[in-house]
């Protein structure tokens, strides 16, 4: 559903734009602010069936259309259940990677947990030696 509006929107900037021959692709570019690349894309053959975000169209609207691009397509509530739609797509993604580093912290952490105990056994086998070399020294102390 997003994709079909945001299709609908270029058409009608494609049309805006054919029908004012002064405006180019470069004027565009610099009163928007949006990279002429970008613009390039958006204006090219077949763009409708890109993806783009409504945030680089949204200035461009502005300055062909006189309007934000949404008030002839969709209504306030289609608008909002797009954005739901989305908010939900990231937010299972942003959950997907917590998930996923939640899981990379648990093994960090049972790491350094088998660190310690390997430094642990490292440090009572040092301290074995060393009573053993104590008790070594006493013994050749006596003899």
């Amino acid at each position: 559903m997003y994709q079909s509006k945001i299709s609908n929107i270029i058409i009608r900037l494609k049309k805006a734009k054919n029908n004012d021959p002064e405006v180019t692709l470069q004027k565009i570019s610099e009163h928007t602010g949006i990279s002429m690349s970008t613009v390039t894309r958006i204006f090219s053959d077949g763009s409708e069936n890109q993806s783009f975000r409504y945030d680089s169209l949204k200035p461009i609207c502005l300055m062909l259309l006189g309007t934000d691009g949404l008030d002839e397509d969709m209504d306030y509530d289609e608008f909002q259940l797009q954005l739901s739609e989305i908010k939900d797509k990231y937010e299972k993604k942003l959950e997907k990677e917590r998930d996923q580093n939640r899981r990379g912290t648990e093994f960090l952490m049972h790491q350094i947990e088998l660190k310690d105990k390997r430094i642990d056994i490292l440090f009572e086998a040092v301290m074995q030696l060393l009573l053993n070399y104590q008790k070594l020294i006493e013994q050749l102390k006596k003899e």
